[in-house]
């Protein structure tokens, strides 16, 4: 999935599966933008999440609207786990900032 996700040349919505507990999974649609062959940004509702970097076999999320002010929020090996580390962020900061809703 990654390989694939990392090679788009336009802007697709990817199913990000996460586990809320042990007994819930939630899927959260997202828009994939690519931006060079290592680095895609993450959208919610047309809202920027953050962006997915890859580093070698890392993807590395970095949470913000802004690349070069984004902060790193997490590492996987696997592409979604980054992705739904960034959806995590969000709605961790939605708590503090109720002006951007996020489901």
């Amino acid at each position: 999935m990654a390989e694939s996700i990392l090679k788009v040349t336009e802007s697709r919505e990817v199913r990000v599966r996460m586990d809320l507990d042990a007994d819930r999974i939630e899927t959260v649609n997202l828009v994939v933008v690519p931006r060079d062959n290592d680095l895609v940004e993450i959208d919610l509702e047309r809202h920027v999440l953050g962006f997915i970097e890859r580093a070698g076999q890392v993807f590395v999320a970095l949470a913000g609207e802004r690349l070069d002010r984004a902060e790193e929020c997490g590492q996987s090996l696997l592409w979604d786990h980054a992705a739904a580390e960034l959806i995590r962020k969000a709605r961790r900061n939605q708590e503090h900032e109720p002006a951007v809703r996020l489901k």
